[in-house]
C-alpha cells in the first residue's frame, strides 16, 4: 500500500465546488498542517518496519545489516562457523596456542557448544592527551594502543544478532 500521498493537495480535493475559496482551503490547510508531523514519523516507521520485515536469519543478511548498523565505511564486521580452530576460554587471561585466536567469554556465557562467531574488528586509534592531541614519545611518533569496543557496542551486537538468528544457534562475538 502506498501511505505517501499530499496532504494539501487531498484537503482541496475533498472540499466541495462551492467551498473552494482561497481563504477557506488555506484556513483548513493550516487547520490540519499539525497532521504532517505525524504523517512523517508514520511514513518512517513503515520504512523501518520494512526493513526490519526484510532481515531473516541468513549469514549474508545478518552480516549487512551489522555492517550497515556498525560500520558502514569499512564493513569489517564478518561471521564465520565456529570450527575446531576456535578456542573458548572461560576466565580473562589471553592464552596464545599457535596461531589459534582465543575467544575469551565471561563465565556466565560460556558453552560448550557454539555455533557461528561474529567477528568484530578492534579499532587501533592514538591515545590522547588532550583534546586531538596525540602523546608523542621519541621521534614524534604516537603511541597507538588498542581500544577494544566499549561494552556497549558489542550488548548492542549481540541484540540485534540475538534478534534476528535462528532459534536454537548459539554464538560468540570476538574482537579481532
Amino acid at each position: 500500500m502506498k501511505y505517501n500521498f499530499d496532504l494539501p493537495k487531498l484537503i482541496i480535493q475533498y472540499i466541495s465546488l462551492a467551498l473552494r475559496e482561497p481563504k477557506f482551503s488555506t484556513f483548513l490547510i493550516v487547520l490540519l498542517s499539525p497532521l504532517n508531523p505525524i504523517l512523517a514519523n508514520f511514513l518512517l516507521f513503515v520504512a523501518n518496519t520494512k526493513v526490519e520485515l526484510m532481515q531473516n536469519g541468513q549469514v549474508v543478511r545478518l552480516e549487512n545489516l551489522l555492517n550497515d548498523t556498525f560500520d558502514n565505511d569499512l564493513r569489517r564486521i564478518s561471521i564465520t562457523d565456529a570450527n575446531a580452530d576456535l578456542l573458548i576460554i572461560g576466565n580473562t587471561n589471553p592464552i596464545m596456542i599457535g596461531n589459534i585466536n582465543p575467544v575469551i567469554v565471561p563465565y556466565g556465557d560460556t558453552d560448550s557448544t557454539v555455533d557461528f562467531v561474529v567477528k568484530v574488528p578492534i579499532q587501533e586509534q592514538p591515545f590522547l592527551i588532550g583534546e586531538n592531541v596525540p602523546l608523542i614519545i621519541g621521534n614524534t611518533i604516537p603511541l597507538i594502543l588498542k581500544d577494544t569496543p566499549p561494552d556497549g557496542l558489542i550488548n548492542k551486537i549481540k541484540r540485534v544478532v540475538q534478534k534476528y538468528k535462528i532459534s536454537g544457534k548459539s554464538f560468540v562475538v570476538q574482537e579481532i
